[in-house]
């Protein structure tokens, strides 16, 4: 399990590398970046479900199912304007 999610992430870093953002610059930062925002990605998530799963009694699934469109946003954002910045 863990090595498809660390074999996806890389796929995934270098399909947004290449064409979605068009990024040609060190790939060492923005590889470093990249795992950074996915560390706030998670917390963004955690932070998500503790408040509205075990803080106000919401169904963890319909929260899941929000969040997931939440974090998604959130990180496109993130790898436009940190990860894959332009110079």
């Amino acid at each position: 399990m863990t090595f498809v999610y660390v074999l996806a992430a890389g796929f995934s870093f270098f399909s947004h590398k290449k064409f979605t953002f068009f990024y040609d610059g060190d790939i060492l930062k923005s590889g470093a970046r990249y795992v950074i925002a996915h560390i706030f990605g998670f917390l963004l998530n955690w932070v998500i479900l503790n408040t509205f799963v075990e803080r106000l009694n919401y169904q963890h699934q319909i929260v899941q199912g929000v969040a997931v469109f939440v974090v998604a946003a959130f990180l496109f954002v993130v790898f436009n304007l940190f990860v894959f910045k332009r110079q």
